[in-house]
């Protein structure tokens, strides 16, 4: 137990220190960095998208009347392209598409914005699983051990692969650097690709395993 909470105390010193040195290199200078709390995250994605969706029925399944519609009524919502994608306009898309009469209509509306949207551009095979985004934080820095998992960002009118890693830190800025930062936020999104490593070399408990270090 004590030895633990050694481990736990060391843990919370290392995240506490990067998270200074980054902040500290957002900010204009030292003086300038504003008030912040640092957070960690280990996020565990699943091995393969059939495994994802299949989690995602356990929990539908597990749910009550009203819960299972709104899980449906967010599930539906996803597929909102473009302009279309924002809070309120997409829970709109969302129930239309769940309703014979105006799913027609809803998915002709989606189609218009999906010749620009470059949002569901992927490889066939892959699938995003977590849509594009800005994250509500100073920073969000990422490293790990990748295997079915790939985090991209926007720029240039295309898609890029982050360099998450166990030997590299890919570090972006969120909301609140733009906010009290004046540092353009970084538009980012989460793929599931396909394995190429036998099955026998791949270890379930660290594989598709990412830290997140972050300032909010």
């Amino acid at each position: 137990e004590a030895y633990r909470k050694i481990m736990i105390l060391i843990l919370i010193i290392i995240v506490q220190t990067l998270s200074e040195r980054i902040m500290q290199a957002l900010s204009p200078s030292k003086a300038e960095t504003p008030d912040f709390k640092a957070a960690f995250q280990r996020l565990k994605y699943q091995p393969s998208y059939a495994e994802l969706k299949r989690l995602g029925n356990i929990i539908e399944n597990s749910l009550g009347r009203w819960g299972r519609l709104g899980y449906a009524i967010d599930r539906s919502r996803q597929t909102a392209l473009g302009k279309l994608n924002k809070k309120g306009v997409s829970d709109i898309m969302g129930m239309a598409l769940m309703v014979a009469y105006l799913r027609p209509i809803a998915k002709g509306i989606n189609r218009l914005f999906s010749p620009n949207d470059q949002s569901e551009h992927i490889v066939p095979g892959e699938h995003i699983i977590e849509r594009p985004h800005l994250d509500h934080r100073y920073f969000s820095a990422l490293f790990g051990n990748r295997d079915t998992i790939r985090t991209e960002v926007y720029s240039n009118a295309e898609w890029h692969e982050l360099p998450v890693g166990l030997d590299s830190i890919a570090i972006f800025p969120g909301k609140l650097a733009e906010r009290d930062l004046g540092i353009v936020p970084t538009l980012h999104r989460v793929v599931q690709t396909v394995s190429h490593r036998p099955e026998a070399y791949v270890d379930s408990r660290t594989s598709n395993v990412t830290v997140l270090l972050g300032a909010v």
